[in-house]
């Protein structure tokens, strides 16, 4: 619970550093396709090179975890709306 807490804390800080006066659905996605770019997929192919798996699980938990990140940052983006928007 203490680690989700933790992401949690940390995805909305980054995510209210960089937010704009703009709708809050395309900035939810642009960041948690940003999030997916810097953390999941490299740690994934990381994974993969060091303890080999078959590809498409691999694959898989890069699709999967990406739209989980996606759907956090929309929801983070919802949570946090610039009311001036």
């Amino acid at each position: 619970i203490v680690a989700h807490v933790l992401i949690g804390i940390g995805f909305t800080w980054i995510y209210r550093m960089g937010r704009e006066a703009k709708p809050f659905l395309g900035q939810g996605v642009r960041f948690g396709l940003a999030v997916a770019v810097l953390g999941i997929i490299p740690t994934y192919l990381i994974y993969y090179s060091v303890q080999p798996m078959p590809g498409n699980v691999v694959a898989k938990q890069i699709i999967f975890d990406t739209i989980a990140m996606v759907l956090m940052g929309i929801v983070c983006a919802w949570i946090n709306q610039d009311k001036k928007a």
